[in-house]
């Protein structure tokens, strides 16, 4: 790969523009439960929605759901695309430590400081006592450790140690993805029609398994259930890209 390919730039910035579109405007779509059940109640819509506007627009549902189709897993395969490059530049040990300083450093400030102070907001529209001693313990009390968008971090930084793992005791796994992602220009169509049945595959089952919904967490860490196997899928299908060298 080359080190720097102005395409993917454009498409980083681009994504990371959607992210912060989709975020700013979902208190204002119309589909979004009101924000009228108590901070501990079931379910915990509040870690989904946090922040409900009484103003709302028809338009917004358009991005919102629009995005939420794609850009997650969009964003994983632009991870991905960058890890197998830098895993065989610096080899596995710096790969991961520089992925701990990267990303595991922001979770952990996310996760003891900016997520305790996002959520405040949501807790007083949900008529929480205003004092901070009460409004930690209504947090502390809860069944999960909301994280907010974090989450995104932690789940990536879980796939970078799987990859430099299979980098280390299964290098010809990797070869194998990179041999099926040349496919993309001998192939196109068939590459194409191979990767979307992988990806129906993987969201349908586990939508029918899990619903629409349903998240997982365990203390900190979470993930939506039914993409448990969607955002793999797009990591490692960037993960074969890059080793194979997206200038081909």
């Amino acid at each position: 790969m080359t080190k720097n390919n102005i395409a993917i730039d454009y498409l980083r910035a681009f994504i990371t523009l959607l992210v912060l579109a989709h975020h700013s405007v979902i208190a204002y779509a119309s589909f979004v439960p009101a924000a009228i059940a108590p901070f501990t109640s079931k379910p915990d819509l509040w870690a989904r929605f946090p922040v409900v506007d009484s103003q709302r627009w028809h338009g917004f549902d358009v991005l919102v759901l629009f995005n939420d189709t794609f850009f997650m897993s969009l964003m994983f395969l632009i991870a991905g695309l960058f890890a197998y490059p830098s895993i065989a530049r610096k080899g596995n040990k710096d790969y991961l430590r520089g992925r701990v300083l990267r990303l595991g450093l922001p979770f952990l400030a996310c996760t003891v400081i900016l997520g305790p102070l996002a959520y405040y907001p949501s807790y007083l529209i949900r008529g929480g006592e205003p004092a901070m001693g009460a409004y930690f313990q209504q947090l502390l009390s809860l069944d999960f450790w909301p994280t907010g968008p974090a989450w995104f971090i932690a789940v990536l930084l879980a796939l970078d140690l799987l990859a430099a793992l299979l980098h280390k005791y299964l290098p010809g796994f990797i070869e194998t993805l990179s041999k099926y992602a040349s496919g993309a220009a001998h192939r196109p169509a068939w590459f194409f029609l191979g990767f979307m049945c992988i990806s129906i595959t993987a969201f349908a089952t586990m939508s029918l398994i899990l619903g629409p919904i349903r998240w997982f967490s365990f203390g900190p860490l979470a993930i939506q259930g039914n993409r448990i196997l969607l955002y793999p899928a797009y990591f490692f299908a960037g993960l074969g890209i890059g080793a194979w060298g997206i200038e081909h």
